[in-house]
């Protein structure tokens, strides 16, 4: 099949990046943002060139709405290039077999510049091997699984034993519309790493690096893309002269600033987006399980992008995945776009429950493009 991998892709480690807890930002809670949401509304009846009301959130509307009481926000002086070494600074750390690097891929719609691309600067401040290959990706909500799909796949053609490090950061902050309720309660910043490392049933070399016990290994990945729907989450630039605003931070403080400098806004269909991965969702996660011979009760653990709560709530009934299974920090995170897998991994190797022995994980959205990528434990795996 080809889902399947011949090499088994190991997750070594992998660490989270937080504003306000490990650089510089803070936590904007619900309270806080309407209060801000009513600053940028008395900003927006003075506007000169497109003077307008808007809907500002009340408290309660965020929670109810998607399951979110607070996101982060980095400080000001701070872009996702600081947030992707932070989170490589920290799965790397005092390891000394960085030397099998073989790849950096850094998923993130949110680059501090142009060029040159953040995986190659992080090639210099994490001194990584000058062979290795640095890619940035540029897919949005599915970016981090499709860099990790990318990575598992290049991975199968380096000597056993060779690693990657896959990075998904944002900065979605950037990026949001402060006088967009439908948008701007959605998302935050934040990001993670994630350390691969190749093995087969022969060569288990890799496990000896790993620093969790009986760890994670990636078995077989599976992709959809339509892109008719595109136009259904779009970041592009706004044609008007009107004020955009925009949420950020400074002394661990929240604010808000007019951007005349980037016209860059997140524009999202939220009814058709909802509907559809209702749909497509349980859709794909079905047929790739069906393609390992399983079904959902052979899974133990499922990690889902972290879009809406309120909609990962009804895939979960309607996928007839039971309480406990679904793993979820959206609720004092937000939407981080390319960071919400990598952080749910983080968390869960921490955790390291071995009674986990199986799971899915699976990200989809703009585009539309979904990822989902199997698990096993390596026990299960290189057995």
């Amino acid at each position: 099949m080809e889902c399947l991998l011949d090499k088994k892709i190991v997750i070594i480690d992998a660490a989270k990046a937080v504003p306000g807890r490990d650089l510089p930002g803070c936590s904007l809670s619900n309270a806080k943002l309407t209060e801000l949401m009513g600053e940028v509304h008395r900003k927006l009846l003075h506007d000169s060139n497109n003077p307008r009301e808007i809907e500002v959130s009340d408290e309660s509307f965020p929670y109810d709405r998607v399951g979110i009481n607070s996101r982060c926000i980095l400080d000001e002086f701070f872009g996702s290039y600081d947030l992707a070494l932070a989170a490589g600074k920290k799965v790397l750390h005092d390891r000394r077999d960085t030397h099998k690097i073989k790849l950096i891929v850094v998923a993130t719609i949110s680059p501090d510049k142009t060029a040159p691309n953040i995986a190659s600067s992080l090639q210099h401040s994490l001194e990584l091997p000058n062979s290795v290959q640095a890619l940035d990706m540029r897919v949005g909500c599915s970016g981090f699984m499709a860099a990790l799909e990318a990575s598992a796949r290049m991975l199968q053609s380096y000597p056993e034993g060779s690693m990657a490090l896959v990075i998904g950061v944002d900065t979605m902050s950037r990026l949001m519309n402060a006088g967009d309720r439908n948008t701007c309660i959605i998302f935050g910043d934040g990001g993670g790493a994630v350390l691969l490392g190749s093995a087969t049933r022969d060569n288990k070399d890799v496990l000896r690096g790993c620093t969790y016990r009986d760890p994670w290994c990636i078995t077989s990945v599976e992709s959809y893309t339509d892109g008719s729907k595109g136009e259904y989450i779009e970041v592009k630039s706004d044609p008007t002269n009107a004020m955009i605003c925009r949420f950020s931070s400074h002394g661990g403080e929240p604010f808000i600033y007019e951007d005349y400098v980037n016209k860059s806004v997140i524009h999202m269909e939220g009814r058709n987006v909802y509907k559809d991965m209702l749909r497509l969702v349980p859709q794909r996660i079905n047929y790739h399980l069906r393609s390992l011979t399983l079904n959902t009760e052979d899974i133990d653990l499922f990690l889902f992008h972290q879009a809406n709560l309120r909609m990962i709530e009804a895939i979960t009934k309607i996928m007839h995945i039971p309480e406990g299974k679904m793993y979820n920090n959206i609720e004092n995170m937000g939407n981080t776009t390319d960071g919400c897998v990598p952080c749910l991994i983080a968390d869960k190797l921490r955790a390291n429950n071995l009674n986990e022995r199986r799971a899915i994980m699976v990200a989809f959205g703009t585009g539309y493009v979904l990822t989902s990528a199997y698990m096993e434990r390596a026990s299960i795996a290189l057995s």
